[in-house]
């Protein structure tokens, strides 16, 4: 089945829509087998996903496809304890001992 790159959802960081799936099968002869790299980059920041595969694995671009959609639940932000800063001097003593 033949996938286009309507069927990715935009990127995870940023929500750039014109991330592209691409391919690049890899023939090695000794070994009898393709090698299969297939990744994502996102043009506007420096997101990227990427997984090989092999001959063997039929249904490599739907695998893909469904890591790359996959999406954590959204969970409500952690609420971050104030550190008070400690001064150059007290920072040199500790070092000391």
């Amino acid at each position: 089945m033949e996938l286009n790159n309507s069927e990715l959802k935009p990127c995870p960081f940023c929500g750039c829509e014109s991330v592209e799936l691409r391919d690049m099968h890899i023939v090695r002869p000794s070994l009898v087998e393709t090698r299969i790299n297939v990744w994502v980059d996102c043009p506007d920041c420096p997101c990227g996903f990427h997984m090989n595969f092999t001959n063997e694995d039929k249904n490599w671009r739907e695998i893909f496809v469904e890591k790359w959609n996959e999406r954590p639940e959204k969970k409500q932000a952690v609420s971050v304890k104030r550190v008070r800063p400690i001064s150059e001097q007290q920072h040199h003593q500790e070092k000391l001992f």
